[in-house]
């Protein structure tokens, strides 16, 4: 794959599951925060809140947003989201 600075392969995808519960969509991807700890990775973990569009257009629902890194290398590892509506 072409990047801006060089080259880069991606090699596989880990686990991503998107499901409905009740009122609101789960989308997880890569390892979660206890997988990760399971392999005894020392990971950064980043949380943010917010609404799925702006908070003046009608039907504005509530999102979390999770993304677990690698500490040493900064990789993205993993990652969650929660809301209310298009997770995907």
């Amino acid at each position: 794959m072409r990047v801006a600075v060089g080259y880069s392969t991606y090699p596989m995808a880990l686990s991503s599951v998107v499901s409905q519960i009740f009122d609101f969509e789960v989308d997880t991807t890569g390892l979660m925060e206890t997988q990760a700890k399971r392999f005894r990775l020392d990971v950064i973990v980043g949380k943010v809140r917010g609404l799925t569009r702006a908070s003046y257009y009608p039907d504005a629902k509530p999102i979390t947003v999770k993304v677990i890194l690698e500490r040493e290398s900064k990789r993205i590892i993993g990652g969650q989201i929660v809301a209310g509506e298009k997770v995907t």
